[in-house]
C-alpha cells in the first residue's frame, strides 16, 4: 500500500503558490474496508497544501504531507461527479480476481469525501497525529463553509437551513450578551483582567465556531459525520493563537499593560472586582 511513484515531479506556476506535476499520481491502499487503486494523471495543477501565509511558519505549503495533498485536491477538483472511476488493483489483475480493463467505481458525495481520504493517506504517509488532525480540521472547516454558499454542491433547501441555523446561533450570542453574559464573566470574581478578558474572548471563539460548524453541517446534509466535525470544533477553539500569532501577542501585551496600569495606578491598587470591593467595603465598616 503505497504512492507510486515514491518521489513527485512538479514545475512551478502559473502562480506563485501553483505547481503542476509531471508524473501520473498513483495510489493504492485500503479505503473503507476496500483496495482502492486512485490515479491522479498529469498534468494536474494544484497549491499542495492550502495553507494561508500566515501559517506557513508552522506548516508549511510542502512536507511529508504533499502527495496525499495533490491526491486531496484532485478529489476535490473533481467532486461534482458523483462517481469517480477506479481501476483495479495490480493484485487483482495479477489473480485474475479482474480483468485489466474493468472500472469499478468509489462515491463521492461531496467535498467531505475527499477530506476524509486526505485523512486517510496522510497517516500512511507517516504523518503525525497532530499534524494531520489539524490540517484534516483546516479542510473539513473550508468544506463546510462553501456549503453555506451558492454553487456548491449543497441543496438548496439544505443550504438555506444552515444560513438559518447561522444566523439563530449569532442572534443568540448577542442576546446572552445583552443579557449580561459577558458582563458576568468579565466582572468574576478573581483578580487580573487580562485572565477574564482572555476566558471572554475564548468563550465568544467557541460559540462562533460551533455556529459556523453546525450551520455547514446542516447545509451539507451528511449527518453521519456529526462526530468528526464535533471534534474538529474541539481542535479548531483552541488553536486560536496559532491562526493569527502576531495578533495574539499584541493582545497579550496589551492585557499585561492594562493589567501593570491597575496595579500601579495614581490612587495606590486598583480596586478589584466589584464582588471584592463590596467584601473589603463590609469589613471596613465592621
Amino acid at each position: 500500500m503505497a504512492f507510486e511513484p515514491a518521489a513527485i515531479r512538479l514545475r512551478e506556476g502559473p502562480g506563485d503558490q501553483d505547481w503542476t506535476t509531471l508524473d501520473d499520481l498513483h495510489w493504492v491502499g485500503e479505503f473503507r474496508h476496500k483496495t482502492v487503486h486512485l490515479v491522479v494523471p498529469a498534468p494536474f495543477e494544484t497549491d499542495l497544501a492550502s495553507v494561508p501565509r500566515i501559517l506557513t511558519w508552522l506548516i508549511p505549503r510542502y512536507g511529508r504531507y504533499t502527495k496525499a495533498a495533490v491526491l486531496h485536491d484532485y478529489f476535490c477538483t473533481y467532486f461534482k461527479q458523483e462517481r469517480i472511476e477506479l481501476l483495479p488493483t495490480p493484485a487483482q489483475v495479477a489473480a485474475g480476481t479482474a480483468a485489466e480493463e474493468e472500472r469499478t467505481s468509489f462515491d463521492l458525495q461531496d467535498r467531505s469525501d475527499a477530506d476524509e481520504l486526505f485523512r486517510w493517506t496522510m497517516r500512511e504517509l507517516g504523518v503525525g497525529p497532530t499534524t494531520r488532525w489539524y490540517m484534516w480540521t483546516a479542510v473539513a472547516l473550508a468544506t463546510l463553509t462553501t456549503c453555506l454558499r451558492t454553487g456548491r454542491s449543497s441543496k438548496a433547501g439544505l443550504r438555506w437551513a444552515g444560513r438559518a441555523v447561522l444566523v439563530l446561533f449569532l442572534l443568540a450570542g448577542a442576546g446572552l450578551l445583552f443579557l449580561g453574559a459577558g458582563t458576568a464573566l468579565l466582572d468574576a470574581d478573581f483578580a487580573w483582567r487580562w485572565v477574564r478578558i482572555l476566558l471572554f474572548a475564548f468563550a465568544v471563539w467557541a460559540w462562533l465556531v460551533l455556529g459556523f460548524v453546525a450551520a455547514g453541517y446542516v447545509a451539507q446534509g451528511r449527518w453521519d459525520r456529526g462526530p468528526a466535525y464535533l471534534g474538529a470544533v474541539a481542535l479548531a477553539v483552541p488553536a486560536l493563537p496559532l491562526a493569527v500569532p502576531l495578533a495574539t501577542v499584541l493582545v497579550f501585551l496589551f492585557l499585561v499593560w492594562l493589567t501593570v496600569r491597575d496595579r500601579r495606578g495614581p490612587d495606590g491598587p486598583p480596586p478589584g472586582s466589584p464582588a471584592r470591593q463590596r467584601r473589603l467595603e463590609a469589613v471596613q465598616a465592621s
